[in-house]
């Protein structure tokens, strides 16, 4: 299946959003809920697309996958929108003039265990489509991994500090102000220097997106030809390695990391006025209802 360029962004686009609603509780930010209501019906789909995009599916591929990927989304729906539901309507009450990193941390460990959860449940179908992947496939998944390596290094990790940094306060400028509207230059500035204060290195980062691709590529050949039982215990194995680096190096830089968006989060929250944070409570409130509305398949 080949689609268009602009179709492609559309589809990148829509499952940064849903990787975004899965991080519910990290973020703190969503886009609209008529845009995550439309993007979650569509999941299948937009998987799908994205799958065909990465291995270049085969016409006996494309059944079995689209079928499977439909079973996951029916188990998410089921499983998981009952939980984003709840977590949005906590932490609409907790919009007070002050939360601690303690607090987002907590917030933002449902949203990674949500993620975790459909990651580890994911591990059928990617298992039973590893199993049938040709090695016309596997070489056509390397050259799309790195064409996206291109695109990350251009953004995270190639030119100035400065200019790295910038992109991170960009995206974090853009997440705060959905959620609490528009920030004052005050407020700006001191999400500025929270992103600063990170412990996350790109450098690191890299180097652990490089092992991660290299061990599914590894993983995915092992997969290759055996049974589809067999190719989902690989698979699974490569999740759990993907969610929790085995080099230690990496692994105390994504907790690291992680400690320091709660401590941005909590820092930037204890900076907003009340009307802002009544804002964020309605945001919040609204995307309860669209989860509430998504859960019942309508």
């Amino acid at each position: 299946m080949r689609v268009s360029p602009s179709i492609h962004r559309i589809i990148d686009q829509s499952l940064r959003g849903l990787r975004t609603l899965a991080l519910l509780g990290l973020t703190l930010g969503l886009a609209g809920c008529s845009l995550i209501e439309t993007a979650y019906n569509q999941a299948p789909q937009l998987l799908y697309w994205w799958l065909d995009r990465q291995v270049d599916l085969t016409e006996a591929q494309r059944g079995p996958v689209k079928e499977a990927l439909q079973d996951l989304s029916r188990w998410h729906r089921r499983q998981e929108l009952p939980q984003w539901q709840a977590l949005a309507q906590r932490l609409s009450s907790q919009m007070g003039p002050e939360i601690s990193p303690a607090q987002a941390c907590a917030a933002q460990a449902e949203g990674l265990e949500s993620l975790r959860r459909f990651a580890r449940q994911s591990a059928l179908p990617l298992g039973q489509l590893a199993s049938s992947l040709s090695p016309a496939q596997l070489s056509y998944l390397q050259q799309r991994l790195a064409k996206n390596d291109v695109d990350w290094r251009k953004e995270w990790l190639d030119g100035s500090a400065e200019k790295r940094l910038q992109n991170r306060v960009k995206r974090g400028l853009e997440r705060s102000e959905d959620l609490y509207g528009r920030l004052s230059r005050a407020q700006v500035a001191h999400l500025e220097q929270l992103v600063g204060q990170s412990a996350y290195q790109a450098e690191i980062a890299w180097a652990e997106r490089q092992r991660r691709q290299q061990d599914l590529l590894q993983t995915l050949e092992r997969a290759r030809g055996q049974s589809p039982e067999f190719a989902q215990k690989e698979v699974a194995a490569w999740i759990e390695r993907a969610l929790a680096s085995p080099v230690p190096e990496h692994r105390t830089h994504a907790e690291q990391s992680t400690l320091g968006v709660c401590r941005a989060i909590a820092g930037l929250h204890n900076e907003t006025t009340p009307e802002q944070r009544e804002h964020a409570a309605g945001r919040l409130r609204e995307y309860a209802r669209a989860f509430g509305r998504l859960a019942q398949g309508s």
